[in-house]
């Protein structure tokens, strides 16, 4: 494929694009627009879906800022009964004393909040995410408006909480009681409760395109246009981009994220001082650290990359500042490479380490071509932002989908940008409704095509 940058000296679309992207309406633009006139006429009524991103058990050691993959380690519940009105974190929380309850990195929060967003639309609830209040010195509106500790909704949701009325559904790698839900139950009619709590950390939305009740309303939902953005510092378009003007992610990403001011500008002047103002200027993020026969594997494939761009600068960004100093070595002769402002060598769940990640998406979105390592999730939403498809550089990370598909190979262009939900195999698996409707059994329809791209193995 065959990518250009967008008009204008940065790379921003025309005015008129622009214009049309702004009055451009889809499903969640929808569900944002019911849900605040609903709090100013009948905020009484409100059902909700409370996302709380993370999983079941994890624990952290919350003294200080801390490397949280080398802090958390999974713990057991509690001896003593939980109380009906009891927050899970409270419960786990009960009796450990410096432990805090960690939210994960960006991508995978970002994977469960457009999850969760599909599920508030077609349920009817109320979409609000809880502990993620640092978001709000990264992010406008409007996802500031969803955050539950700062959201006008939660005097009704505390006294929903406060009466036991409020039950707790699991989408995680540790807990995964909720795929049967998401393939089987009419959501507009359970869980009872007013308040629905989804933990989760995972892009579990293709379950839905398996429920009966709901899936004509996804497909609906995805055949709307996306036009290319214009909220980042140097937009692109492919020229056979109508082959991906149809999905759900990177409509939902572009009008969830909407990065401050400051960010932005510190993004554009990274571009006007290293990108080359000619040429095409490819992305890669690096997920991993390496063997040295996957690091040299990985290079050859992006020395393909690059040969068949004929690209004159690579821009490589990572936490694993050793895996850039080595790709750096190993491609000096190949293409000119570039490299962000330094971020973080661990993940931590403060603010400062969010701008940093998400200013890197915004480095790499303003690129004119990506690649990425397999089963990143940070790299899925590198992906929705630039709103292209990527190439899959290493061969680390395989993903089972349970023999549904076909997995998209090392150094292929992935034919989707959709995400991957990484527990697909074990869903299927796992659940009577989502096996059947996975395989068509009995008299159900087969699978749609939305749910096959989004169930690709990369």
């Amino acid at each position: 494929m065959v990518l250009r940058r967008g008009g204008g000296r940065d790379g921003e679309v025309g005015r008129d694009e622009a214009r049309r992207d702004e009055a451009g309406s889809h499903w969640l633009q929808r569900q944002l627009r019911w849900q605040r006139a609903l709090r100013q006429t009948q905020p009484e009524s409100a059902h909700f879906l409370l996302l709380r991103p993370g999983d079941r058990y994890t624990m952290c050691d919350g003294r200080g800022e801390s490397d949280l993959r080398k802090a958390c380690k999974r713990m057991k519940e509690p001896s003593r009964p939980r109380r009906a009105e009891e927050h899970w974190d409270d419960y786990m929380l009960d009796g450990r004393p410096g432990a805090m309850r960690p939210i994960p990195g960006l991508g995978n929060i970002v994977l469960s909040l457009v999850s969760a967003a599909l599920t508030a639309a077609v349920s009817g609830r109320v979409l609000l995410v809880e502990n993620f209040t640092a978001a709000a010195l990264t992010f406008g509106e409007p996802l500031t408006e969803l955050l539950y500790e700062n959201s006008t909704w939660r005097p009704y949701v505390e006294a929903e909480q406060r009466a036991g009325r409020a039950v707790d559904w699991w989408a995680a790698h540790d807990g995964r009681g909720a795929f049967e839900h998401f393939c089987a139950d009419d959501l507009r009619a359970e869980p009872r409760p007013k308040v629905l709590r989804v933990f989760s950390n995972l892009y579990y939305a293709p379950l839905l395109m398996l429920n009966p009740h709901h899936r004509a309303e996804l497909e609906a939902f995805a055949t709307q246009p996306i036009l290319p953005p214009n909220r980042f510092p140097r937009a692109v378009a492919s020229k056979d981009g109508a082959a991906y003007s149809t999905g759900l992610w990177p409509q939902a990403v572009r009008t969830l994220l909407r990065p401050r001011p400051s960010l932005l500008a510190s993004a554009r002047r990274f571009t006007r001082a290293n990108f080359p103002r000619t040429g095409i200027v490819l992305g890669m993020h690096i997920r991993t650290s390496m063997t040295d026969d996957q690091r040299q594997q990985s290079v050859n494939c992006v020395k393909q990359v690059v040969a068949k761009a004929n690209a004159s600068a690579l821009l490589i960004v990572s936490m694993h500042l050793k895996e850039i100093e080595q790709f750096a070595a190993r491609l000096a002769l190949t293409v000119k490479v570039l490299r962000a402002p330094p971020a973080p060598e661990f993940q931590s769940a403060g603010a400062d380490h969010l701008s940093a990640a998400m200013l890197d998406v915004l480095h790499l979105a303003s690129t004119d071509g990506l690649l990425i390592s397999r089963a990143s999730t940070y790299g899925y939403l590198i992906s929705g932002v630039a709103h292209r498809p990527v190439t899959v550089f290493s061969s680390t990370g395989q993903v089972s989908t349970e023999g549904l598909f076909k997995g998209v190979g090392t150094c292929d262009l992935v034919p989707s940008t959709e995400p991957v939900f990484h527990l697909m195999g074990t869903a299927v698996r796992g659940n009577p409704s989502c096996r059947a409707a996975a395989f068509a059994s009995g008299s159900l329809p087969p699978p749609s095509e939305m749910f096959r791209i989004s169930s690709l193995n990369y």
